[in-house]
């Protein structure tokens, strides 16, 4: 699950096919995902806006350095069903991206 405050409210998203990786610092989205499941991402002046089919925002980021960070939480809803990912030592952006 991924609760996003878009305008001052919380949505709530389900995720489907995620790797599960509880000792990361952050969470990645991949952008390439979004577009196969028709959705958009609008980056203009700083931010980024994830947009469903119909324009509904679906949720919102602004940049700080050169990543987009989410106005989001992720949840781990269903964990017997969870992809975990790990690696030895320490988990750094440079290790996984």
């Amino acid at each position: 699950l991924l609760d996003c405050k878009v305008n001052g409210k919380t949505v709530t998203h389900y995720l489907k096919d995620t790797l599960y990786a509880p000792n990361a610092v952050n969470n990645l989205i991949s952008i390439s995902r979004l577009d196969d499941a028709g959705m958009e991402a609008s980056f203009k002046n700083g931010t980024v806006q994830f947009l469903h089919k119909d324009g509904k925002i679906l949720a919102e980021g602004k940049k700080t350095h050169r990543l987009y960070l989410m106005n989001a939480q992720a949840h781990n809803a269903i964990p017997e069903q969870s992809n975990i990912a790990d690696i030895e030592g320490g988990n750094t952006w440079d290790t996984w991206h």
